[in-house]
């Protein structure tokens, strides 16, 4: 438990600093398990939520607002690794990001930033 509150700190910590760094884009991963099978992060350039999984499954992506909200579910299928989210139609502002690399795998959660 210990483990994950200390990575969840470390990628908002990310997500803070490279956001008043102003970098184009981010890349943010949780869990070390997962750090080499999904990558999340927020397009500079389109606003777009971009998430790829490196494993070959088909994987679920969940976008929850800080109420507890599920705001986006997709289901990816396993032949495109990469998934692009419009996030236009969002409210500016802080999304956990839920995914489910495999039917049999721990989910990964990301705090990600809206602009």
């Amino acid at each position: 438990m210990k483990e994950l509150i200390k990575n969840n700190i470390r990628s908002l910590v990310l997500v803070t600093l490279l956001m008043w760094t102003g970098g184009a884009s981010f890349a943010l991963s949780s869990q070390v398990e997962a750090e080499k099978t999904v990558v999340a992060y927020v397009d500079g350039s389109t606003g777009d939520l971009v998430v790829t999984n490196h494993v070959n499954a088909s994987y679920e992506i969940q976008l929850f607002d800080l109420t507890g909200k599920e705001v986006i579910k997709v289901v990816q299928d396993p032949e495109t690794p990469t998934r692009r989210i419009q996030t236009s139609q969002l409210r500016k502002g802080i999304y956990l990001v839920r995914v489910t690399p495999a039917s049999n795998a721990p989910s990964v959660t990301l705090k990600v930033m809206i602009r």
